[in-house]
């Protein structure tokens, strides 16, 4: 029998963080949230979240979305033969040339996925996306609902230096995750939501380096950590504003290894598993306390 969708939890919002090849960890999570009855009406996505989301506000089963996310034409879509030359061109400050790849395979590839129910973020009618963007015209984060998808999606997954920013609506927009992890600030004043699921992925082997004594950081690790500390206190501050709003704030971490582009199949079933095991500890306390 085909996956039918529950019926969607009144008032209940999803926010995914964004996370660096997160879509199995979040994806395994949502359909574990499916799996017993839970169904939020609204969706929002950082970065890799953003994937998940829209195709959750679009209508995928839990099994669609597992299928898209494992087959290897998505994950090879994210590199091109070019990008040998786009690094070294890279190194020399080329105009033009500011990611590894231009996402041009990965647009193609979303493209024929969401052509059909979500072409356009208001198209998704499972529940209303929302999709994180740092807008390097503005120099400003956004929130996208309306527009086109693939462009939403690309430019939120648009990780610096790795994939070039991507246009929207005719402006530069780079990693959604920029300075908004975890967007979930817009629901503040939306009297539609009281309760707002956030699932974030954390990376133990990444964190404990800076445990380790005689820890010799790269260029790499300080960027990264640099940038982690300030979503951590933006992410503080809006989490202080929710505070404020009266919104329930459900918050769930997934631990997992980190996944990339050459990570093999069992790497990306172990962080789905992960997900989904977040996701069913998650719901069997929430239906046993929907409201506690």
């Amino acid at each position: 029998m085909p996956e039918t969708l529950p019926d969607i939890t009144p008032g209940l919002a999803l926010s995914l963080e964004s996370s660096y090849f997160g879509f199995f960890a979040h994806a395994g999570f949502a359909a574990a949230l499916l799996h017993h009855g839970i169904r939020p009406g609204f969706f929002a996505g950082a970065s890799s979240g953003s994937m998940i989301a829209t195709l959750l506000g679009a209508g995928f089963t839990a099994e669609e979305i597992k299928a898209i996310i494992f087959d290897p034409k998505f994950k090879w879509s994210f590199w091109e033969l070019k990008s040998f030359a786009r690094g070294f061109a890279m190194m020399f400050c080329w105009p033009g040339v500011s990611g590894l790849t231009s996402a041009r395979d990965a647009r193609k590839y979303l493209t024929r996925v969401l052509l059909e129910r979500a072409p356009v973020l208001e198209a998704c009618r499972h529940g209303e996306v929302s999709v994180t963007v740092a807008n390097l015209n503005k120099l400003r984060t956004e929130i996208l609902t309306t527009g086109d998808s693939v462009s939403a999606i690309l430019a939120s997954c648009a990780f610096p230096c790795l994939v070039s920013p991507q246009q929207v609506d005719g402006e530069l927009c780079w990693d959604g995750g920029l300075a908004n992890s975890s967007p979930f600030l817009h629901y503040a004043e939306d009297a539609r939501v009281d309760t707002i699921i956030t699932h974030h992925i954390h990376h133990p082997s990444v964190a404990d380096r800076w445990k380790q004594p005689g820890f010799r950081p790269r260029i790499a690790d300080t960027l990264s950590r640099g940038h982690l500390l300030i979503t951590a206190e933006i992410h503080r501050l809006h989490l202080q504003v929710m505070e404020k709003s009266g919104k329930r704030m459900l918050p769930v971490t997934t631990t997992t290894d980190r996944p990339g582009l050459f990570s093999g199949r069992a790497a990306q079933q172990r962080c789905y598993d992960l997900g989904w095991e977040s996701g069913e500890t998650f719901a069997t306390g929430y239906l046993a306390h929907p409201r506690a």
